[in-house]
């Protein structure tokens, strides 16, 4: 709005209802204004950047996951070779 004249209000067609939430505290909502969000335009080049990032950290877990895989059979594969558990050291310090 310009401050030399009163603001132009165009009527403006139905869309919807709008709902606001509380959670039950004590609200109060005062000058809310509603835009409509167009879609965007153009085209996409490449991934979002936290996309590719996002990819990367899956990759890098997965890979941890069969890195303790690959633990586990070589831990049991040891056992079998032995024919006992392995033994683990017991300290006698009181």
């Amino acid at each position: 709005t310009s401050f030399t004249e009163a603001p132009h209000n165009k009527p403006h067609a139905e869309t919807g209802p709008v709902s606001l939430q509380f959670h039950g505290d004590a609200v109060r909502f005062r000058n809310i204004w509603v835009r409509e969000i167009k879609p965007a335009t153009g085209r996409r080049v490449s991934a979002p950047f936290n996309l590719e990032q996002k990819k990367k950290e899956e990759k890098k877990k997965e890979e941890a996951k069969a890195d303790e895989k690959n633990e586990d059979k070589t831990e049991k594969t040891e056992r079998s070779k032995d024919g006992a558990k392995p033994t683990e050291e017991k300290s006698d310090a009181k």
